[in-house]
């Protein structure tokens, strides 16, 4: 978010507020506004870097974990439409599908969001920042489908 001057460090930050922001709703904003800007370019360059002891310790994880759910919503977005324009079906069941499509498509989305965020770190090289977000992401991943389809 951009919003008055508000820019992320992380340039994917700027796609996953939003993207991320019609699944968790009002928190999502309510998280950029209280964290979010705090790590943002004015606010640190103004205040120093925030005191990471100073911060509650799930703050780090959520913010994580919103790149997998970007990637996720994304991958869920287009599997559900995709099934529905082809009437797509396994073992007669458009459901099954869905499930197969969406975790298919999410599974790269969420890995190329987390790569974004990683791949800017200084002691990770460009060879070692795809595997990285495999190993970083895939269990957030499959966490968030396996919730999202028990949901529906």
């Amino acid at each position: 978010m951009t919003l008055r001057g508000y820019r992320q460090r992380m340039w994917i930050m700027h796609l996953v507020h939003p993207i991320f922001a019609p699944y968790r709703g009002p928190a999502t904003l309510w998280f950029h506004l209280r964290h979010g800007r705090r790590a943002s370019r004015p606010v640190v360059e103004q205040d120093g870097e925030p005191d990471p002891e100073k911060r509650p310790r799930w703050i780090g994880p959520t913010t994580a974990v919103s790149h997998c759910g970007a990637g996720c919503v994304l991958g869920d977005i287009g599997g559900e439409w995709l099934v529905r324009a082809t009437g797509m079906s396994l073992g007669g069941k458009a459901t099954c599908a869905d499930f197969l499509l969406d975790f298919t498509l999410a599974w790269p989305l969420g890995l190329g969001f987390q790569y974004f965020s990683i791949a800017p770190m200084p002691d990770i090289t460009p060879a070692q920042g795809p595997w990285a977000a495999v190993e970083t992401d895939t269990f957030s991943i499959v966490s968030f489908q396996i919730g999202l389809f028990t949901g529906m």
